[in-house]
């Protein structure tokens, strides 16, 4: 008996085992199935958000382009006009970054259940 590995177990584990199991944190968790979640809601999002981020990134282009004499001369101007331009940008993109933020963590508690544990950040 004491022979058997763990995989040849047919029986189920008992509640106690199953709790305790998940107060250490050590319960199955899917790597691969968070980042095929996360991939998949990048792709539907770039669909879904296509004309609102690439008009935000040609207005960004044409205005980072266009210098006039003062501009170009002018640090402070300058500097202005970036963070104007980079602003404009996070906020265009900000929809998408919580769309990901969102899947990346919906996707592990979906799967396993909220389970937090300092057990399981011990070395």
């Amino acid at each position: 008996m004491a022979e058997e590995s763990d995989l040849e177990k047919t029986e189920q584990a008992s509640p106690k085992r199953l709790e305790k199991a998940r107060e250490e944190g050590d319960v199955p968790r899917s790597r691969e199935l968070a980042a095929c979640a996360v991939l998949f809601a990048a792709g539907l999002s770039f669909m879904m958000l296509n004309g609102h981020l690439s008009e935000a990134l040609k207005q960004a282009l044409r205005t980072g382009l266009q210098f006039d004499k003062g501009t170009a001369f002018d640090p402070i101007i300058l500097l202005m006009k970036t963070t104007h331009t980079v602003l404009d940008l996070l906020i265009a993109f900000s929809p998408f970054a919580l769309i990901l933020l969102t899947v990346a963590i919906a996707s592990p508690i979906l799967v396993g259940g909220w389970v937090f544990s300092t057990k399981a950040l011990m070395p």
